[in-house]
């Protein structure tokens, strides 16, 4: 399971990546939802399964986290091309890191949890 987490945090790192390189363009784009994603797909086969780890409130601020990032991309991405200022594009662009150390946090709890 570390190997697999540890793919997915860094497959989350290129999401955010891959989705800020069209930003000069100064133009609206939707990115994948907090649905779509690999780690979206890898939380709702662990749900399907039954993990016990799934039934945590860790699970529950996990989730959370997952959906902030892609709801702030998105916010960025958008307020980005309607000209936001330095500031409002830098405080969002904080709340993304914030909610991405916390997917990554969550994800590493899981993996303490998964290993009782």
């Amino acid at each position: 399971m570390t190997h697999q987490l540890n793919a997915l945090k860094l497959e989350h790192l290129s999401f955010k990546s891959n989705s800020f390189k069209r930003l000069n363009e100064k133009k609206s784009y939707k990115i994948s939802t907090c649905k779509e994603c690999n780690l979206a797909k890898w939380l709702s086969e662990q749900e399907n399964k039954g993990e016990s780890f799934t039934k945590t409130n860790n699970w529950v601020e996990l989730n959370k986290s997952h959906a902030l990032v892609h709801e702030n991309v998105q916010k960025f991405i958008d307020l980005n091309a309607d000209y936001a200022t330095n500031d409002t594009l830098l405080a969002i662009g904080n709340e993304i890191e914030k909610a991405t150390e916390e997917v990554f946090n969550h994800l590493d709890i899981v993996k303490q949890e998964n290993c009782k």
